[in-house]
């Protein structure tokens, strides 16, 4: 009776979230955007960069961000909310720069160019 009682009002102990795979079953890159988060790629402004921008709140705080750049995606974890992107081209994850801004909360990474 006592764990009814505790589904009913919800104050039952819930299993953690598992954070989803970089990889879907058929091996390709997952493309997801769990937090419904605006995000925008910008790839013609600069051409030797891919310019990866996604707006996240204005007060979350910056621990609870995760980033992730690789080769050919992107993974952004924010609060088990998973958003990863496939890119356009192959860039050089080394040399990545990430920036939150202050006042609007928006991350930017930029992402320079593999060189062919």
């Amino acid at each position: 009776k006592d764990k009814n009682e505790r589904r009913r009002l919800g104050t039952e102990a819930k299993a953690p979230r598992e954070v989803p795979g970089v990889y879907n079953l058929r091996g390709e890159i997952r493309q997801c955007n769990e937090g419904k988060y605006d995000f925008n790629f910008d790839d013609t402004t600069d051409p030797s960069k891919i310019i990866f921008e996604l707006g996240v709140p204005k007060y979350l705080e910056t621990s609870s961000l995760d980033v992730d750049v690789n080769p050919l995606y992107v993974r952004c974890v924010v609060k088990d909310k998973v958003t990863q992107l496939k890119l356009p081209a192959e860039v050089r994850p080394d040399a990545a720069k990430v920036q939150r801004s202050k006042i609007t909360g928006q991350l930017r990474i930029d992402m320079p160019l593999q060189e062919a």
